[in-house]
């Protein structure tokens, strides 16, 4: 029983410690090695700073041009754990309590690299997520962009046949450089005849210039037809 406990001990340590070394010493055993734990443990540490650092960069905030170190960081960072990946994508993304905007996200300069290199490892191009300069190469019509993305649910048995004309402002007011809409269809029933996919969401988004909209809070509308349809304030100074 006291070996069991001296077991258990050593092994709520390593689990403390980050360090699996140490599993299954006895304490007080003379061929512990205390160093060796050390070792472990300032490994275990210093890998959550340069995850730390993956996730925030020097600046902090909207860079007005991405140099080739943050490009390196957003390439980084697209290979890292998915629990990772989502805890950089979270202050991106503002849920919305409306019944039809479920969200809005913005997609940074920075952060579309990310993306970009995400989905280049899910389909298995793993040297894209190495290459600065291919990255570079794709995402160079995004240079200084900045996009707001709102995400619209329609009730299910809607008459849609078109997007409604759902629009998203900057408040003090930006003009955008374009608006991209991309209906979310349901799967066709697959009965005789049935050539129709049912328009159940949409997405909205709005591609700005990065510097016109700054390093500020700033409230983001969306609206149909003029009329206010959801409103949240968003930090840009906090984002890449």
């Amino acid at each position: 029983m006291r070996c069991l406990g001296a077991r258990c001990e050593i092994a709520r340590r390593a689990a403390l410690e980050g360090c699996a070394a140490a599993v299954g010493r006895p304490k007080g055993r003379r061929d512990e090695s205390p160093p060796l734990i050390s070792q472990c443990a300032r490994r275990t540490f210093l890998t959550v700073i340069a995850i730390a650092a993956l996730l925030q960069g020097e600046a902090g905030a909207l860079a007005p041009a991405l140099q080739d170190k943050d490009i390196e960081r957003a390439l980084k960072l697209a290979r890292t754990r998915e629990e990772m990946r989502a805890q950089f994508h979270a202050p991106y993304i503002v849920r919305v309590h409306d019944a039809t905007v479920e969200q809005i996200e913005v997609v940074s300069e920075f952060r579309r690299y990310v993306l970009t290199a995400e989905e280049k490892v899910r389909m298995g191009n793993w040297l894209f997520a190495r290459s600065i300069r291919d990255a570079q190469e794709a995402l160079k019509p995004w240079r200084g962009r900045l996009s707001l993305v709102a995400r619209l649910r329609f009730h299910p048995q809607n008459a849609l046949a078109t997007i409604p004309p759902y629009a998203i402002a900057v408040v003090p007011d930006v003009e955008p450089l374009a608006v991209v809409r991309t209906p979310i269809n349901a799967m066709r029933s697959g009965g005789r005849g049935d050539l129709s996919a049912p328009l159940v969401g949409a997405t909205i988004e709005v591609v700005f210039d990065a510097a016109a909209i700054g390093q500020a809070r700033r409230p983001v509308i969306v609206s149909l037809t003029g009329q206010e349809v959801a409103r949240v304030t968003i930090d840009f100074a906090g984002l890449e």
